[in-house]
């Protein structure tokens, strides 16, 4: 990391005169440089004119730069693209200006403006010739895919997909929208969704922001489409900075899973800004490619599924399917609509993803069995369904508790089959800390999976994943150490187990995801205490 010094330097004489301006640092990577480079994630800060401001950033590497913008009072007095070296401290002032296109040193500022980057031109005209055929065979795997798809039956269920978006989710009439061929291309593999169309015309990302909240009480979906809008792009003085829309992106994945639903982030298809210079320019087609990578970032990170409708067009060409240079309206050379290739790319990305990734309303669908614990108290047992395994167990207030109350108490259902998931509520009293959880896949005299959460007495919640031997010997497999939002007295934990692949949920947001095939044939789950926890509304899926 590398300190980089900064100062306002303004005239105090100056009517101008203003006490600090934001700089903001974006990254961004050249032309032609592979798309999944991971970048490092904006940082903005305020700049005065008194001691020098340090700004703590990561020195730039092959293939990408920084794109620094300057905000005194309102107005854009400074922006460039610069290389940060691997140094302990450097002047704002000795940074090396480069070309935003090849990241070659520029002779002067002029040399930065993108928007006017020959380079830019040139890669959008070499790419031209080969679009079609590239849509077209992209178009034409998929569509093999929506029909040869295998689809477990068990994950067919009814659901609720809410488009949110742009003019690209609601322009075309009834029947031909976005919303409508999603529905249609989801049917193909058998499975029913209702697609309800929330997109609007010109809606930047801080419009859907603001529309949001409303669409989830209305519609209650399970699935919510993100899209980095391209109306953020535009250079009329109504599009917003990419340090903007990622703030946005972040904020509505999280609206959407406190609604209990979960987000499908998709990146942004590719525009022809020599067809809509008026609106758009060569900056905003740049913008677009370096917003769509940090969405990419930003999918991983968060753990969301991605429909990845820019890499759709291998080329990133922008006359594919973009007969207005915007909207995929054209149609492919083999016939294809380019919307069609677009509601190909989120319906794979939605059905083929592991089912535990994304919003079933449990990870498994088929309930097994539950328990209330509905039943007169007990200081002895739990009652059928249930085995003590470790320590002594029992009722109190329709709740089951470790009568014995030390760590690693233990308590397992009847059999289930080896790929299950179980839920339950951990429960502590008001003001104290408690921890406990749900256990997978045990086999007496080998071990299990165990899915903890951990409360302290302020309401704040730990989950980990571990897998435990018969002897009780814990391996941490996975952790989220920061559970979003503040914890009640209660709260759910689930955990899934589907061949390999390990998922935990809290309060019902995917918080672990893992893979260990240690523990592969075990068939009981249940619940352990580690300290203070109480247990209710126990129930087990296959």
């Amino acid at each position: 990391m590398t300190d980089v010094r900064m100062r306002l330097l303004e005239q105090r004489e100056s009517p101008e005169y203003v006490t600090s301006a934001t700089v903001t640092w974006t990254p961004v990577r050249a032309i032609g440089v592979y798309s999944g480079l991971l970048l490092p994630s904006p940082h903005a800060i305020v700049v005065s004119g008194g001691p020098f401001t340090m700004l703590f950033i990561e020195p730039t590497w092959g293939g990408w730069a920084w794109r620094v913008v300057i905000d005194v009072g309102g107005v854009i007095r400074d922006e460039r693209t610069v290389l940060v070296p691997d140094a302990a401290e450097v002047d704002f002032e000795d940074l090396q200006v480069v070309d935003p296109a090849s990241l070659t040193p520029a002779a002067n500022l002029a040399e930065w403006e993108y928007a006017a980057s020959t380079a830019e031109a040139a890669r959008v005209a070499a790419q031209a010739s080969a679009a079609a055929a590239a849509a077209d065979a992209y178009t034409a795997s998929h569509a093999a895919a929506l029909v040869l798809g295998d689809l477990d039956e068990r994950y067919v269920t009814r659901r609720t997909l809410l488009a949110l978006g742009n003019s690209i989710t609601n322009y075309w009439a009834t029947g031909t929208r976005f919303a409508d061929k999603l529905a249609a291309f989801v049917g193909a593999l058998g499975d029913s969704i209702a697609v309800i169309n929330a997109g609007v015309g010109g809606d930047t990302t801080t419009q859907m922001l603001a529309r949001l909240p409303a669409l989830l009480t209305t519609n209650s979906p399970t699935w919510v489409t993100v899209v980095p809008s391209i109306n953020d792009r535009k250079i009329d003085g109504s599009g917003i900075t990419p340090v903007a829309t990622m703030a946005n992106l972040r904020s509505m994945i999280g609206i959407i899973r406190w609604a209990g639903a979960e987000p499908i982030l998709m990146t942004e298809p590719p525009i022809n800004p020599a067809t809509i210079g008026a609106t758009f320019n060569a900056a905003s087609e740049y913008d677009r490619r370096n917003v769509n990578d940090w969405t990419r970032t930003l999918a991983s990170e968060l753990r969301c599924v991605l429909a990845d409708v820019d890499t759709a067009y291998a080329t990133n060409d922008v006359s594919a399917a973009s007969g207005d240079g915007l909207h995929p309206i054209g149609t492919l050379s083999g016939g294809v609509n380019g919307l069609d290739a677009i509601c190909v790319t989120v319906a794979q990305a939605l059905l083929t993803a592991t089912p535990t990734v994304y919003g079933w309303p449990h990870i498994l669908p088929t309930k097994v069995g539950d328990d209330p614990f509905t039943r007169a108290d007990s200081t002895t047992t739990l009652g059928a369904p249930w085995t003590a395994r470790q320590g002594t167990w029992g009722i109190s207030s329709n709740r089951a508790y470790a009568v014995t109350n030390t760590a690693w108490d233990l308590a397992t259902t009847d059999t289930v089959n080896a790929n299950h998931s179980v839920i339950a509520a951990v429960v502590g009293a008001p003001g104290v800390a408690y921890e406990g959880g749900v256990v997978a896949r045990y086999t007496s005299g080998t071990g299990f999976y165990f899915a903890d959460l951990a409360v302290t007495a302020g309401r704040a919640g730990v989950a980990k994943l571990y897998k435990v031997t018969a002897a009780l010997s814990p391996t941490l497999i996975g952790s989220f150490t920061s559970v979003p939002g503040t914890m009640a007295d209660q709260a759910t934990i689930e955990l899934g187990v589907v061949g390999t692949a390990l998922t935990v949920r809290v309060n019902g947001m995917n918080l672990i995801q893992a893979t260990d095939s240690t523990y592969a044939s075990g068939s009981k789950c249940g619940i352990a205490l580690l300290a203070g926890a109480k247990f209710d509304d126990f129930a087990w899926y296959a």
